[in-house]
């Protein structure tokens, strides 16, 4: 083979390798030994719009972004002394303004004695790839939080009937009151809690049953032992209240700091008592709290209700019984 022969493969080869990164590659640069810019960068110039001299030199690093630029700099600068490949990935600002993501990659080209003569280097546009990936990433965060909530929601739903069947073999609403305080620990980790009945005597009244949570859950360490249905702006309005963002209500012993919550406890209009609860560790009460104490309350009242009636059954036999001794 002549000289001219092997020089006319030589070129022949490059072209066509030259060809193949054009075809893979949205964008084809080379540098020097050192690493510097000294030719014009068609590909370069087309996408980001700079002007052949803007690009020579390091000029070419103010079209990266600037979260990207001093690590893109000393990266590459690093790889060109080292005589390594470098590979990376940054973004390219587009000459509308748009900033894409690249996948960067360049190698040297040797001389015949090993020294390195040029580096060629290719920038392929992942942006919508990385979009994707993003996609992918936020879709598989939303499976793993609604897989987390159904489980919890299971949880709280077999909490909600532990506690139903556990009311049902209670004899008297006195009876249940520690079991509904350990559910609402269950359910509301952390808050504070309290559940308050209509007074035997007085009509109108309401008297505090049981506490939980806190420093201090005694009965009436958080809201007064005794107190007025006008007290509480969630018996006034019929639904749910949140002294934190509206009228703070006048039962709370140490007012009303931090996000609350109070709902009624009713069945067909009949006032059964009142839930409230309290979240130091949240800024309000979000909606599935909200959500959660309205069923929680739900259950409360229903089985409240039946302890009421049992109540009363069990104590018309005894009345029965006394009222003809009563006459003899």
């Amino acid at each position: 083979m002549t000289s001219s022969t092997a020089e006319e493969t030589m070129r022949l080869s490059g072209e066509r390798c030259r060809a193949l990164v054009m075809a893979i590659a949205d964008i084809v640069w080379t540098a020097d030994a050192s690493g510097q810019v000294i030719e014009d960068q068609a590909g370069w110039r087309a996408f980001t719009g700079q002007t052949s001299e803007q690009i020579k030199g390091a000029g070419w690093l103010a079209a990266v972004h600037p979260d990207s630029r001093e690590e893109a700099v000393t990266a590459w600068f690093n790889a060109a002394a080292r005589g390594s490949p470098y590979e990376t990935e940054w973004r390219l600002r587009r000459r509308d303004g748009e900033y894409r993501y690249f996948s960067i990659r360049a190698a040297p080209v040797r001389a015949a004695n090993g020294g390195i003569r040029e580096w060629i280097g290719c920038n392929i546009d992942i942006t919508d790839h990385k979009q994707c990936d993003d996609e992918l990433r936020r879709m598989h965060a939303q499976a793993d939080a609604a897989v987390v909530q159904l489980k919890r929601q299971a949880r709280d739903m077999q909490i909600l009937k532990n506690l139903s069947d556990t009311l049902q073999a209670c004899n008297s609403r006195e009876e249940a009151y520690p079991f509904i305080a350990l559910a609402a620990t269950e359910l509301f980790p952390g808050a504070r809690g309290a559940v308050a009945v209509p007074a035997a005597d007085v009509r109108d009244m309401l008297e505090t049953a049981i506490e939980w949570g806190g420093d201090s859950p005694d009965k009436g360490t958080w809201m007064k032992t005794d107190f007025a249905l006008d007290d509480c702006w969630a018996l006034r309005r019929g639904g749910m209240h949140e002294p934190g963002v509206g009228t703070v209500c006048q039962h709370f012993r140490t007012g009303a700091e931090g996000p609350h919550a109070c709902a009624p406890l009713a069945v067909r209009g009949e006032v059964l008592g009142l839930l409230s609860m309290r979240f130091p560790d949240m800024p309000r009460v979000d909606e599935e709290r909200r959500a959660a104490i309205s069923t929680f309350g739900n259950s409360l009242a229903l089985g409240l209700s039946a302890l009421q009636l049992r109540e009363i059954l069990l104590k018309q036999p005894a009345d029965r019984v006394t009222l003809p001794a009563h006459r003899l």
